[in-house]
């Protein structure tokens, strides 16, 4: 039979959408790519012509960025199980909970205090960025130093196979893999702790003693995670990108610092060590 004319019209309107709608999803994934291919350039450019800087300023903002997600998740977490523990008490603790918030109502010093972002905890993993990037650019200069003694580069002519010339050197990876996580993490920490003593204004004991019985643990828990993070740092990231790629890893492991030592202050600190 011959086809309606009607349901012909609406199959090209509907195919012509589909096809509108298609381009332009590949028209903002070309835009987005482009735009992200851009603010790449720029930022190789500034880290290029202002290398301390450009990292200093990248690891303010992510280890703020990380500290303020990690205290909004605790914030969420803790929030989510008061609301659980108040259903499952029923209703006299309905009334009691009413009774609470009736008081807190009457004093608003008190109001949403706990849902509040700890801005001064920012602000010193904000101060600690630069610190981390300062020393983290300077430590991969004196590493270099240390391994070209180790593992001279040979010079490379033009006969050479191209894939050869980008033979990963496991050995020598090897090496400084070791010597950054056996040196270096070490120095880190001590410094982390020192800093976070004196934002805190913390007795020096205190810190020293602080420093005493969390160093080790600290130390041997961060291998897990930053063993392997090195491993592809010396292994395939080009050195110049070394401190960014570590910034953006110390991203994640920022808000397991936040977590374990970010609200630890002096009094805090004194109880945990009391027990």
């Amino acid at each position: 039979g011959t086809a309606d004319p009607a349901a012909t019209a609406a199959g090209l309107v509907a195919g012509k959408a589909v096809a509108a709608t298609g381009a332009a999803i590949v028209v903002k994934q070309i835009a987005t790519a482009s735009l992200a291919k851009d603010m790449w350039a720029t930022y190789s450019g500034l880290l290029s012509v202002y290398p301390l800087a450009t990292k200093s300023i990248t690891g303010s903002f992510l280890y703020s960025l990380s500290d303020g997600i990690a205290q909004k998740a605790t914030i969420l977490k803790e929030s989510s199980s008061t609301d659980e523990g108040d259903d499952e008490n029923g209703a006299a603790m309905n009334d009691s909970k009413n009774d609470t918030t009736t008081i807190n109502d009457s004093n608003p010093s008190s109001v949403d205090e706990s849902d509040k972002i700890d801005r001064g905890r920012v602000a010193r993993f904000a101060a600690w960025g630069p610190i981390d990037a300062s020393m983290t650019t300077v430590w991969y200069l004196v590493l270099d130093g240390w391994t070209e003694r180790f593992f001279p580069t040979e010079t490379l002519t033009e006969t050479i196979d191209e894939t050869i010339q980008l033979t990963t050197n496991w050995p020598k990876v090897a090496f400084e893999v070791f010597v950054d996580q056996t040196v270096y993490c070490p120095l880190w920490f001590l410094v982390f702790f020192s800093f976070t003593g004196a934002w805190e204004r913390r007795p020096v004991a205190e810190t020293f003693k602080r420093i005493k019985t969390e160093m080790v643990p600290a130390v041997t828990t961060s291998w897990w995670i930053w063993v392997p993070l090195m491993t592809i740092s010396f292994g395939y990231v080009p050195s110049e990108l070394r401190v960014p790629y570590y910034l953006v890893a110390s991203f994640g492991y920022a808000m397991l610092l936040s977590a374990m030592w970010g609200d630890a202050g002096p009094e805090q600190a004194l109880d945990e060590d009391a027990k």
